[in-house]
């Protein structure tokens, strides 16, 4: 058997093993450390990053909090200033009206101190007409002897004669 020897197979199995030994920790001194270090270096940024982003997320909803906070305030103010705008708004019409009110209360009492001013003018006139009327009717009466049908005549058509032009005027 020319081509196999089989008695060397021990020692060169021996001397595999050797060269795959040495291998495996030259791999793993060189190639295995770095990488696992680099994995772990990544790994390690990728959490603090991740925990960077939880506080920027509980910041945020802080803020939003905090915002919708002051958003519900100013709403808050803004129903209160419109309700006290009403209110004087309400306040000011009330006045105005009862200005109005008493503008008119005070116009009419003034018309109607006008209107019996005028009656009791108009009254005046008609008791100085109805006298002078009655002195008339009187110096007529007096100056003509006159009997009862006369008379009856005499203050038809005076009467006629100065109520008809009383009417018409």
């Amino acid at each position: 058997m020319d081509g196999l020897d089989l008695s060397n197979i021990p020692f060169d199995l021996i001397i595999n093993i050797l060269n795959i030994a040495v291998f495996y920790l030259i791999i793993r001194c060189l190639v295995y450390k770095p990488v696992k270090k680099f994995l772990s270096a990544r790994k390690e940024k990728l959490a603090q990053e991740q925990e960077a982003l939880k506080a920027a997320e509980a910041e945020a909803e802080g803020e939003k909090a905090k915002y919708e906070a002051l958003l519900a305030e100013s709403e808050k103010q803004s129903r209160e200033l419109l309700s006290k705008s009403r209110e004087e708004a309400d306040r000011k019409a009330a006045e105005i009206l009862d200005a109005a009110r008493a503008d008119a209360a005070k116009m009419l009492a003034d018309a109607n101190a006008g209107i019996a001013a005028r009656e009791k003018e108009a009254l005046g006139t008609m008791q100085d007409d109805v006298v002078e009327l009655s002195v008339n009717i009187a110096s007529k009466l007096i100056s003509r002897n006159i009997d009862s049908e006369d008379n009856r005549r005499l203050a038809s058509d005076f009467f006629e004669k100065e109520l008809g032009g009383m009417r018409r005027g």
